[in-house]
């Protein structure tokens, strides 16, 4: 069978009537509905995803696909812009342009391919050579491999609202993040019983691990098995680059004071040395962490947490693979979390190293100074957010 390629297409049709939402519930006659006017629905949500789909493509706007001799299935991406309530715009198959933080060690020369483990994160997208829409409805549905996306806000619509006109809020991010949800799925999808468990075991989906690994992580906690199982194959991956990791830091203001021990932590860890490796990183975690949120005083670790996760949403928004929230949790539960020498709780944690009580045999496992490494790179990715 011959294949296709399939040219962008532009539309403008009228549609029938304003849309508001999806229905939620049903009713027979008058009653009451619940109405979903905003949502990101993906193939992770089976059959609800393609219901709304096959609504919003039918009527008016499936007539007008069928005239342009386009069928639904050559649909790879379409934006949907309705201002004054009815009037819409369709932008079909136009070639995307997305603005990526890039995590490759080496260089990315212009024309060279990009894969998914270059990407940290997701910061925008636009259709090449078009001005995005600024006002109304929105509609957004898009694809990356056997992935699929569909989003929607016809909150213009709702009639408390009265602006069918209304602005749209930096749509160029807001693409960014929904193709970030779907590029980057096997790391923001994890729930927060999954999470929690890989704290427990000292692990975090961190930015600089393979993605292979991230979905090996979260595979084992969902099977219930020892995260530790992992530890060894997750060094032989991550220990060849820590040098050139520990290097990329050297030009970011936070960890400018830093510098000088860090880079012989991660010699001491390319050696093999593991105890002392990890003896320099354990205080340099909180002590990038405060170069980060200079101030006067003196600041819990709490505090350092919630400012972390206010630095990166001052400037990231929506689905992103940096996950501060959950960060957060990790730096509260896994670096910072305390201890009880009367019941014999004593974890690997910042707490209980600095006072002296820390497990020692933890320090001179290669996977223990690796943990401090991915973390400080972690606050990297953060320290370079703006």
């Amino acid at each position: 069978m011959a294949m296709t390629l399939v040219e962008p297409l532009f539309l403008e049709l009228e549609l029938d009537a304003p849309i508001v939402g999806f229905a939620a519930t049903s009713a027979r006659g008058p009653g009451t509905v619940s109405v979903i006017s905003r949502g990101l629905v993906t193939s992770d949500d089976g059959p609800r995803m393609y219901q709304y789909l096959d609504q919003f493509f039918s009527g008016r706007i499936a007539a007008a696909l069928a005239n342009a001799a386009l069928p639904v299935e050559a649909i790879a991406t379409c934006l949907v812009n309705v201002t004054d309530g009815t009037k819409a715009r369709l932008w079909l198959n136009f070639p995307h342009v997305l603005t990526m933080v890039a995590k490759r060690l080496g260089r990315i020369d212009r024309g060279a391919p990009v894969y998914v483990d270059d990407v940290a994160d997701v910061r925008a997208a636009t259709l090449d050579g078009i001005e995005l829409p600024s006002r109304g409805a929105i509609a957004y549905t898009f694809q990356h491999g056997w992935r699929r996306g569909f989003y929607f806000d016809f909150s213009a619509h709702e009639p408390t609202v009265g602006d069918p006109n209304r602005p749209i809020q930096d749509l160029p991010a807001l693409l960014g993040w929904l193709h970030g949800a779907l590029l980057l799925r096997d790391r923001v999808r994890s729930d927060d019983d999954t999470l929690d468990t890989m704290f427990a075991a000292g692990w975090f989906p961190f930015i600089r691990l393979p993605n292979d690994l991230v979905v090996q992580m979260r595979n084992h906690v969902e099977s219930g098995w020892a995260l530790g199982e992992l530890d060894d194959k997750i060094v032989e991956a991550m220990a060849p680059v820590v040098s050139q990791v520990v290097e990329t830091w050297r030009s970011i203001p936070a960890f400018s004071p830093h510098n000088d021990v860090l880079r012989e932590a991660g010699a001491l860890f390319a050696r093999g040395e593991y105890r002392a490796a990890s003896a320099l990183l354990l205080p340099k975690v909180e002590g990038v962490l405060r170069t980060m949120q200079p101030g006067k005083g003196r600041v819990r670790s709490a505090a350092l947490c919630a400012g972390l996760v206010d630095r990166v949403r001052a400037r990231v928004s929506g689905h992103t693979a940096y996950l501060p929230e959950a960060f957060a949790r990790y730096l509260e539960r896994y670096y910072y979390a305390g201890f009880d020498l009367d019941a014999g709780v004593v974890p690997a944690s910042r707490h209980a190293f600095m006072h002296g009580v820390g497990p020692d045999a933890e320090m001179a496992k290669p996977a223990f100074p690796l943990r401090l490494l991915l973390t400080l790179d972690q606050l990297f990715f953060y320290a370079t957010s703006d």
